[in-house]
């Protein structure tokens, strides 16, 4: 778990911007720069999951998906998973669901009042203060350090600024590729087949 106050320090030593009456970014600043990066993780590691019960009505088989949602992991309706999950496009047969940019659509099924679905789904991280934590492994602050003085680099724009901006912004690269490794590592594996049999 990373905290976030930690994250604004190492940006501001950084940055020299460590004397309180001289500061040239306020936090707002700071945990905006620090939101896109986490944005910007979110969608290229899809680290963050969380579960969504979705309040179902009579015959209604359309539902706005929550303003963070990425991408569904899995879905169950009333405890049993959905398998069949379509895009929106795509010939619809049988029962499942589908998605868009901005809702679910169940198909094949009638939606009653007392359904129950969930669906488990990745989510954009938002910060909104500096007491906040965000829950990655502590070697992802670096990454999250140097994306953010990537962005602090361009704005306002400085002499010295283009420089620094690219440099950090390769190192976020460099980094970024290592986490990938591990998240792709610890994510569920698909059932590996082999022609070999077990001896």
């Amino acid at each position: 778990m990373i905290k976030i106050s930690s994250v604004i320090l190492s940006c501001r030593t950084k940055l020299g911007d460590t004397d309180i009456k001289k500061q040239r970014y306020s936090d707002m600043e700071i945990i905006d720069a620090i939101n896109d990066t986490v944005s910007v993780m979110s969608e290229d590691l899809l680290c963050f999951s969380k579960t969504w019960v979705i309040d179902c009505k009579e015959c209604v088989a359309r539902y706005e998906l929550p303003h963070d949602f990425l991408k569904p992991i899995h879905l169950h309706l009333n405890n049993k998973l959905i398998t069949n999950i379509k895009s929106i496009e795509s010939e619809k047969k049988g029962s499942g669901a589908s998605f868009d940019l901005q809702t679910v659509h169940f198909f094949g099924t009638n939606i009653k009042d007392n359904d129950r679905i969930e669906i488990y789904y990745n989510y954009i991280e938002t910060i909104s203060n500096k007491e906040e934590s965000i829950h990655l492994p502590l070697n992802a602050k670096e990454i999250i350090v140097s994306y953010a003085l990537h962005l602090l680099y361009q704005n306002p724009i400085r002499k010295d600024g283009t420089g620094r901006s690219t440099h950090y912004y390769n190192l976020y690269e460099k980094k970024i590729i290592a986490l990938r490794n591990r998240v792709k590592m610890n994510s569920q594996s698909v059932n590996i087949t082999t022609k070999f049999k077990k001896v």
